[in-house]
């Protein structure tokens, strides 16, 4: 059986995803801080970005990474993300009381999870915090 755990270094962006482009996200989840459930869509140029740049998971305090669909069959910004293998959370909270970055992130199914779609206990922990 595959381990689906995943702890990665955090990167953390509030507001417009411009704001990520000072950050190596190469292996760190990127959590968007959206600050409402409804959210600010991914775009599916954001999602390429970090497609390129490596990231390996991203998470949203929103309900759902999507806006609309794009146009003329591209795929969503969520779908592009998972086929390219990252890891994908949404509705996280507290990512208000997370900083920009030196935190760790972790998502952990539960044990014998084999779907793609699985609820995840998901904490971070900021070194230093007890």
């Amino acid at each position: 059986m595959t381990d689906h755990r995943a702890s990665f270094d955090a990167v953390i962006t509030f507001g417009n995803g411009g704001a990520l482009a000072a950050f190596d996200v190469r292996g760190r989840a990127v959590l968007l801080h959206t600050g409402a459930r409804e959210g600010a869509p991914l775009t599916p140029a954001g999602a390429a970005w970090l497609v390129n740049r490596g990231a390996a998971l991203v998470g949203t305090d929103a309900d759902t990474l999507d806006g609309t669909a794009p146009a003329g069959g591209a795929p969503s910004a969520r779908q592009a993300l998972l086929d390219a293998g990252i890891v994908v959370v949404e509705g996280l909270g507290g990512l208000d009381r997370m900083p920009p970055a030196g935190a760790l992130f972790s998502a952990v199914p539960p044990r014998g999870a084999g779907s793609r779609r699985v609820p995840v206990r998901a904490y971070g922990r900021v070194p230093g915090d007890s």
